[in-house]
């Protein structure tokens, strides 16, 4: 239940893991992932999130979940997640208001699923983290109707 990389893997271009059973948000979210030239490895369910993340942690940059995954919760998924990846930056797609814990702050944002301005600056900020050959600068308009 995942849509995986169909060519062939390259380590040179990290991935966002982008967990949502939404599929407009998912591609929303590829979208912003694709403009700062960066992967998506999108996702439709929990137990799918956790295959891609063990197959493809070491490639992950950065991790999308939505809090509301078909198959097991976003905070389940998301503790898997880092056992096997490690401490990613997080966006948690939360339509609640409740926040996730994380070991550090910085590295986790609690949003709305609609609010990509908000998602679009958290996910810049990450890719700031790369050498520049990997990345373009991406500004979004605020968010309207839909």
């Amino acid at each position: 239940m995942s849509r995986l990389p169909s060519t062939g893997r390259d380590p040179s271009q990290p991935m966002i893991l982008v967990a949502t059973g939404d599929s407009a948000t998912r591609i929303d979210l590829a979208r912003i992932v694709a403009r700062l030239g960066l992967r998506t490895l999108a996702t439709f369910d929990g137990d799918a999130a956790l295959a891609a993340a063990q197959t493809y942690g070491l490639e992950l940059l950065g991790m999308i979940v939505d809090s509301d995954l078909p198959s097991a919760s976003g905070r389940d998924i998301t503790s898997a997640i880092r056992r096997v990846a490690g401490d990613l930056p997080l966006i948690v797609l939360d339509r609640t208001g409740g926040a996730m814990p994380c070991s550090d702050p910085q590295y986790t944002l609690a949003v709305a699923p609609n609010d990509m301005p908000r998602i679009a600056a958290f996910l810049q900020r990450v890719a700031d983290t790369l050498p520049v050959a990997h990345t373009h600068e991406l500004v979004v308009p605020a968010a309207g109707p839909r």
